[in-house]
């Protein structure tokens, strides 16, 4: 009798020796969960839906960033610089052409000039946003630097990002001389898709254990109020030989998911 040997299918997650492949697992909070106004630049349907999923769990990667603006307003150069900088390297990781947002306010001391109702109705606008979604920023980066430009370089290496998603096209030196990278959009929809199943199922399962641990909390609750404490580990083990093997076994897997819920909020104090 012959056996075929199968190859075992590789995983589709690119990552370094060093980079945590779980690291996507754990949810990011955000502090509001509204939907985003505005969709990403990358201009890819499943985009859309993954954000929405994440907005929904309440996750930083449902959140739109904005696209840097460049503008010859901008005082300082080296700003401008890294501006245009970053700007280019989005758009070479999403694979689009954007410029951009635009930011036309006159920001000089004098103020803009003042305009009659007409010439204010017919006038360019003064500001235009473009975003692109924080769910393609890796996880690893977002946990740590949620709203920031720039990342050290050490930390990227040091998190196993380096040369896994992040080239030297995408180094920067920072205002104060240090040696950065961008903040770019380099993890991959497929990437994300895979947390996202997740993320999801360790909220299912939080919920559930929550769930599970509040009626038992109302059952001892009822019973303490309703028996003598003295009486009740009789009374509880003559009403346990009265159960079912199915009732039994639930029984004692919510008994064993409270004592799980216990140790771990004592783990985590």
């Amino acid at each position: 009798m012959s056996h075929t040997m199968t190859t075992p299918e590789k995983s589709t997650r690119p990552h370094s020796a060093f980079r945590d492949p779980k690291a996507g697992f754990v949810k990011i909070p955000v502090a509001t969960s509204s939907r985003p106004r505005r969709g990403c630049c990358c201009g890819h349907s499943e985009c859309k839906i993954v954000s929405k999923a994440w907005v929904a769990l309440g996750d930083i990667r449902g959140a739109m960033f904005q696209l840097p603006a460049v503008s010859d307003q901008t005082r300082k150069r080296k700003q401008r610089e890294i501006k245009a900088g970053r700007l280019n390297r989005i758009n070479a990781h999403l694979n689009t052409n954007s410029e951009g947002s635009v930011d036309r306010r006159n920001r000089s001391k004098e103020g803009p000039p003042m305009l009659t109702r007409g010439e204010e109705a017919k006038k360019t606008p003064a500001r235009h946003v473009e975003c692109f979604a924080a769910h393609h920023i890796d996880p690893i980066i977002l946990s740590k630097f949620q709203r920031e430009d720039t990342v050290p370089l050490s930390f990227l290496k040091e998190n196993g990002l380096w040369g896994n998603g992040f080239t030297d096209a995408d180094k920067v030196k920072h205002l104060d001389g240090a040696m950065c990278c961008y903040v770019v959009p380099s993890y991959s929809l497929e990437n994300t898709k895979h947390d996202l199943v997740h993320v999801q199922r360790n909220e299912e399962l939080n919920d559930l254990i929550a769930k599970v641990v509040e009626r038992r909390k109302v059952r001892h609750q009822l019973r303490s109020a309703n028996n003598n404490p003295k009486t009740i580990p009789e009374m509880n083990k003559a009403k346990r030989q009265k159960l079912s093997s199915s009732a039994a076994y639930t029984d004692d897997l919510e008994a064993a998911i409270c004592m799980l819920h216990e140790q771990l909020e004592a783990f985590t104090k």
